[in-house]
């Protein structure tokens, strides 16, 4: 495996182990951004394995930031699970990290993901009610999990208007379910079609085995129907009609295809000829990974693109002409770097922020102001980032009334969606350097 040196790696300090599972957690990303689930199971999977045995050693507070990040190990490996069809493993993942973190959505909404998989439709309706409480807890929008709450509950309706139409249709019938249904007894009469139908099949049957008997003893190769399913006779032996045996010229033109040992490559010379690359993974013994860390520039931009968000309220709007804004990038934490494997490159990132927002009103002067939340920007998002901590701070003299306008194109809509759009861009961009 390329991941080899990770996977096998054993921590002894902790300042070790806390290096070795960013490093898995930055491949972990990179993997599922590839799609390649099965290495991101064992990348999640060797990541939780040392963060459980940190926190043993450590003797951490169960509640501490530890333990969060452990339930977003768990959900990631749910993620990769989820897409290789280990639907009981993912679920079982999920939970866990519901379990660590309640107030952690989207453990809620990949457990529901993989018990709707299951057609476990009334566990994942009982799920996703719980995903809507640790939304509202953490001030984000529900509207994902009311929707998939109204899919279950279509999906558990039809299951019962099946059941039934079934339960009625066998009353009306007269028939017994087949799973009741007795058993004929050795007793009972044989319908004289059936008996008669018997006696013609068995008679047929002894003067097919009659013919091939009859083969056999004739030193034939072929029974009378073995034509008809395409065999035929090589080297004296009867085989499929499609085995092909090569000729000699056949054989010069393909040449010899045996297996072939393969030369061992001597790392260490390779190592010091990319020795004038110092930014490859501390990792790297393999000479597999290759990462350059572009956290800097990443942030620089990421940081213009967010500023850049501004919303101007429609015509329609109870305060048209009305501009809402991020006024200030108060926080953004977090990395990006660009890994080559192989050949090929990989991108990886993962930030949280917190932003600043003011809305002016120019009709009656008052200026609204607020922070909001972005606590996962990350490849796995698909384009979808979920927002927490809508707070307003002020809202001039306008107060109860400011409330609808600012729920309506802050925090569910208008500048929010601006958000999303200039996130997706700045995605773009750097998956293009």
């Amino acid at each position: 495996s390329i991941h080899g040196d990770v996977l096998n790696a054993n921590p002894a300090t902790e300042d070790e182990r806390n290096r070795l599972i960013e490093e898995l957690k930055r491949r972990g990303k990179s993997t599922v951004i590839s799609r390649s689930f099965p290495e991101s199971e064992l990348l999640y999977g060797k990541a939780i394995d040392v963060m459980a045995e940190s926190d043993v050693k450590s003797g951490s507070d169960p509640a501490s930031k530890k333990r969060q990040d452990l339930a977003i190990l768990y959900s990631n490996r749910s993620l990769a699970r989820y897409h290789l069809g280990k639907l009981e493993e993912s679920e079982s993942d999920a939970r866990r990290a519901t379990i660590l973190n309640p107030v952690y959505s989207k453990a809620f909404w990949r457990c529901g993901q993989a018990l709707g998989a299951l057609q476990r439709h009334a566990d994942a309706l009982e799920v996703y009610e719980g995903g809507v409480l640790a939304a509202k807890n953490a001030g984000a929008s529900t509207k994902a999990f009311q929707k998939e709450m109204e899919k279950c509950q279509q999906k558990i309706e039809e299951e019962q208007k099946l059941l039934e139409t079934t339960t009625a249709s066998a009353k009306v019938d007269g028939a017994t379910p087949p799973e009741t249904a007795p058993a004929r007894s050795t007793a009972d009469p044989i319908p004289e079609s059936k008996a008669t139908n018997t006696v013609k099949s068995t008679s047929e049957k002894k003067k097919n085995e009659a013919g091939a008997t009859k083969d056999s003893s004739s030193n034939k190769l072929f029974t009378k129907s073995d034509h008809v399913r395409g065999y035929k006779i090589v080297n004296g032996k009867k085989t499929s009609y499609f085995h092909n045996e090569l000729s000699e010229d056949a054989k010069k033109l393909i040449g010899d295809i045996a297996p072939k040992k393969l030369e061992r490559v001597d790392v260490e010379e390779e190592k010091k000829n990319n020795s004038s690359d110092d930014k490859t993974s501390v990792w790297n013994t393999a000479g597999t990974w290759e990462e350059r860390d572009t956290s800097p520039w990443a942030k620089e931009t990421l940081t213009q693109a967010l500023l850049s968000a501004e919303y101007s309220l429609p015509l329609s709007s109870p305060q048209p002409g009305a501009v809402v804004k991020i006024t200030n990038v108060k926080s953004l934490n977090g990395h990006a770097s660009i890994a080559s494997v192989r050949g090929k490159r990989r991108y990886m990132y993962e930030f949280s922020t917190t932003l600043e927002w003011e809305m002016d009103i120019p009709s009656d002067g008052n200026t609204c102001t607020g922070s909001i939340e972005f606590p996962d920007i990350d490849g796995t998002c698909d384009g979808e980032y979920e927002m927490t901590n809508y707070t307003v701070k002020s809202v001039g003299t306008a107060g109860g009334a400011a409330k609808h306008l600012l729920d309506r194109f802050v925090k569910n809509g208008g500048l929010k969606d601006v958000l999303t759009e200039k996130l997706n861009e700045w995605v773009t961009l750097f998956q293009s350097t």
